[in-house]
């Protein structure tokens, strides 16, 4: 205030200039005392980055073959058995799906030995389930309601035909009893105390010659048989079954098969450890360089209301 006092303009603008210099210095007192106080505290740790675990192929031929071992699948290495397989809630590329009903949402298999290792040497869509039409609509299995495979391994297949539909070679379960639940109250769901065992004709089998199922719906294609979405593709299946040397000596051969969920191929143990890749050597020619810590950079200090003044008095004068 004494410097604008000094100024020969005073008795013209004093009284505006006093009235504006009250202003500003009510408006900086204010303005000091809602700054943020600065904090003694110690910074808080940084938050632990959490490792997502990486999604499990569950076509994995490794995994595949140590679930079905652990859920009595009586496999062996030898390279000219087949040994089959179903995975429930599975999809082409290995990725598990939510495993609606209805849905071509499964995939059939076949693993084989080659050279030592366990290879998946077929797959293709299909279901291990029946469809709304067999389980709500046209019920076959009366009360006791449509048919759901028991999840493991059985042997009751043979290679025969296949009749109802168009009829086409499959294996066919003609070589045991088969095992199941009941789906009694038509809710697609294994519950216990509705398993029965007998010869239901749980075939292994897809729609027939010239015949195309709906990608979008199981439909009638399945009463609780092993349906292949596609026929070339069933028809593919079978020729590789059929080259198991067992059946080459044996027509008559008892095929057995293993149902897994998704979660026993995703939760199957014991597997090789995986070796780490070598890390890529850097270039000559191209050094790694390597930064100095960035100083810490000190706090701000609070600022008083007469300096909050003198920064807005000299923006002021500047304009």
């Amino acid at each position: 205030m004494a410097f604008l006092q000094g100024l020969r303009t005073w008795g013209t603008f004093g009284r505006g200039w006093s009235r504006r210099v009250a202003e500003v210095r009510r408006d900086a007192i204010a303005m000091a005392r809602s700054a943020p106080s600065v904090s003694t505290q110690a910074p808080l740790p940084p938050k632990p980055v959490l490792q997502t675990p990486a999604p499990v192929n569950l076509l994995d031929p490794e995994r595949i073959w140590t679930a079905a071992l652990a859920h009595g699948a009586p496999w062996d290495k030898d390279p000219a058995h087949c040994h089959l397989f179903y995975i429930e809630g599975c999809n082409l590329d290995g990725t598990p799906n939510d495993n609606a009903i209805d849905k071509w949402n499964d995939v059939r298999g076949i693993l084989k030995f080659v050279e030592g290792k366990p290879q998946v040497v077929f797959a293709c869509r299909a279901t291990t389930e029946p469809g709304i039409f067999y389980d709500r609509i046209h019920v076959i299995g009366g009360p006791q309601g449509a048919a759901l495979i028991w999840l493991g391994y059985q042997e009751c297949w043979q290679v025969g035909i296949h009749h109802p539909g168009r009829a086409h070679e499959a294996l066919v379960q003609t070589g045991g009893q088969c095992k199941v639940y009941r789906d009694f109250d038509k809710s697609f769901r294994r519950q216990d105390g509705h398993i029965t065992t007998g010869d239901y004709g749980i075939n292994q089998h897809s729609t027939g010659p010239g015949l195309e199922s709906d990608p979008d719906s199981v439909g009638p294609w399945s009463a609780g048989c092993l349906v292949a979405e596609d026929y070339d593709d069933h028809v593919a299946w079978m020729k590789i079954v059929k080259s198991d040397n067992r059946y080459v000596a044996d027509r008559e051969h008892v095929f057995g098969t293993i149902v897994m969920p998704a979660a026993w191929v995703q939760q199957a143990t014991g597997l090789p450890p995986t070796e780490p890749k070598p890390p890529a050597p850097s270039a000559p020619d191209k050094p790694a360089v390597i930064f100095p810590p960035r100083p810490a950079q000190p706090a701000p200090a609070a600022r008083s209301w007469w300096q909050v003044l003198t920064d807005i008095l000299v923006k002021w004068r500047s304009k």
